[in-house]
């Protein structure tokens, strides 16, 4: 080593000569040794720099590293003229540093470390566990051997996170067999180990293993009926099983399952289960899987609670539909009916919660609803919906659209469950004037009507579901005449006025009942007026404002009004203007 650092620095030397030579001083002793040396004292990676200051007069520099203090077996690793050094790779162990400086005249005296760098061991590669008996829970552990450490710690736990590791082994093997006992088949287990020497330890290797074989199916044992929904279910206990799952249906009958208990124990307690048929599963587990479901059903019977919501649809040609809300456990539900206050009649016994049923108008119906379980004595409460009534409709089926005298029928179709029927009378289409011309339980009426002119009827009838809605029939002209009366043949007024005062005539019309008369500033009569509505053939016309008229007149009965006749001529008011002299009053 020292022949290599000497040849090292010869080459230096000649290249001193060299610069010697080109006016260069060459040295003339040796450079002193670098005043320190400097790198961690410990360090988990092997990977750090070694450094020292720069020597004057120094043309290179050799650095050492030795296991030992008196560096009885050094290994040069630098020989450079920088005063850095990278170190990488080492394995764990104490390891000692020296430098020194050289030049062509020689080398200095060696610098030394203050002590050891201590380098952390590696984690081993990889833990082996080997299952020697699954009953039993014997395992065989092993790692490769690190080097640089001088013990290894074993720890295992039930929890991949390690939350309460067990130590197991402390030593300088790399092998261990862990004697677990029965308790652990059927469960997984968590190993980790690590090396460890005087500087520390490595970071842990992990493994895990499943002690046991796939469950069996376990025995489920559950009675068959239950009256309050309390009971216990049971099922038997097996070995190498970690817990049990135990699921039951969310509804009877609805094969969805819900998961009701998940541990360790043999039994459970079912409180308050409401009624119907209930499907219970059960499922042991380990680490290996899940095993095969088994099954058991029992029959809750108690009281369902009573149906809601009963409702009555509109009638639609004497049918009704009943329909309540679905009662979660119900098996079927009985609906009874009432006709007239006469007691309850059952009309449907079923699992629908729909039923139709007949009804008549005029009488007052009752309807109620309850569920049913499991048995005839797990029934709900009755729920009512009373008072349900479809009103008679009465219709007109004599009924004239026109008479000359006035004496005619007025009938109506008879109907069932009616007390009594009113007609009304009115001249007026609206009813505003409306009087009662019968009220009793014939279905006929013979009006003596003195008045022509248009006539409206109503009737209604009495039950009891009370009164019904009017039923109206169309307009009744009264009159000698059943046809549109003709228009009148002419309309006569002046053609010019000087007051405004002067009388329009029309000619009469037989089958009038009545005249209107109409008057306007425009030919087209786009703003006329009404100004006279009579039976007479004459009107007067006073005070009329100066300008242009125009006349139309028709005739009109109940069965409809004629087409206008406007006036031939236009009729001008231009009234005198009076001159009234007023004296002049002189001032003196």
């Amino acid at each position: 080593m020292r022949r290599c650092f000497l040849l090292f620095l010869a080459v230096l030397f000649l290249s001193e000569v060299k610069f010697a030579a080109n006016g260069y001083p060459a040295c003339t002793d040796p450079p002193p040794a670098p005043s320190s040396i400097s790198y961690p004292s410990s360090d988990a990676e092997g990977i750090f720099s070694v450094s020292w200051p720069s020597v004057r007069d120094a043309e290179g520099y050799e650095l050492q590293r030795d296991t030992s203090a008196a560096f009885g077996n050094p290994v040069q690793v630098y020989l450079g003229t920088g005063t850095v050094f990278n170190e990488s790779g080492l394995q764990g162990g104490n390891y000692y540093y020296r430098v020194r400086a050289g030049n062509s005249c020689g080398a200095s005296d060696w610098q030394v470390g203050k002590g050891a760098i201590c380098i952390y061991p590696k984690a081993p590669d990889n833990i082996t566990l080997s299952i020697i008996s699954d009953i039993d829970g014997i395992l065989s552990v092993s790692w490769p051997s690190v080097i640089g450490a001088i013990t290894y710690i074993l720890e295992r736990d039930i929890s991949s996170d390690f939350l309460q590791p067990t130590q197991i082994y402390l030593g300088a093997g790399n092998a261990f067999q862990d004697n677990i006992g029965n308790e652990a088949c059927g469960f997984r287990y968590y190993y980790r180990v690590k090396a460890s020497n005087t500087c520390g330890s490595s970071s842990w290797k992990e493994s895990s293993v499943c002690f046991g074989i796939y469950p069996n199916l376990t025995a489920l044992t559950i009675q068959e009926t239950d009256s309050d929904g309390s009971f216990w279910v049971n099922w038997s206990s097996a070995s190498c099983v970690q817990g049990f799952n135990l699921y039951r249906e969310d509804s009877p009958g609805s094969g969805s399952l819900i998961s009701i208990y998940q541990g360790t124990a043999h039994s459970y307690f079912q409180e308050d289960l409401g009624p119907g048929r209930w499907e219970y599963q059960l499922r042991s587990f380990n680490c290996k899987g899940v095993s095969a479901s088994s099954y058991q059903y029992i029959t809750v019977c108690k009281s369902p609670p009573a149906p809601s919501d009963v409702s009555i649809s509109e009638a639609e040609e004497g049918i009704v539909s009943i329909t309540w809300q679905k009662v979660d456990a119900a098996t079927r539900y009985q609906v009874e009916k009432n006709v007239g206050g006469i007691g309850y009649s059952q009309i449907y016994d079923g699992e629908a919660t729909t039923v139709d049923t007949d009804v008549e108008p005029g009488i007052n119906y009752g309807f109620r609803v309850k569920a049913y379980n499991c048995s005839e004595y797990t029934d709900s409460p009755w729920t009512y919906n009373e008072g349900n009534c479809l009103n008679p409709i009465p219709a007109f089926t004599g009924y004239p659209f026109y008479d000359s005298d006035g004496r005619f029928d007025i009938q109506w179709a008879p109907l069932a469950n009616v007390s009594s029927y009113v007609l009304e009378q009115a001249a007026e289409p609206d009813f505003s004037d409306a009087t009662q011309v019968y009220s009793g339980t014939n279905t006929s009426f013979s009006t003596n009507i003195v008045i022509p002119g248009s006539y409206y009827f109503r009737v209604k009838v009495n039950s009891a579901c009370g009164e019904s809605p009017w039923t109206e029939g169309e307009k009744i002209c009264v009159f000698s005449s059943p046809f549109i009366p003709p228009v009148p043949s002419e309309l006569l007024y002046p053609e010019t006025d000087e007051d405004g005062s002067f009388t329009v005539n029309w000619t009469s019309v037989p089958e009038a009942m009545y005249y209107a008369l109409e008057r306007s500033t425009m030919p087209e009569f786009s703003d006329s007026v009404e100004v006279y509505a009579g039976s007479q053939n004459s009107f007067v016309e006073t005070k009329l404002e100066s300008g242009t008229y125009y006349y139309r007149i028709r005739s009109a009965n109940c069965n409809g009004e004629s087409t206008w006749l406007s006036g031939n001529a236009m009729i001008v008011v231009q009234k005198k203007t009076s001159i009234i002299s007023i004296p002049l009053l002189l001032l003196e």
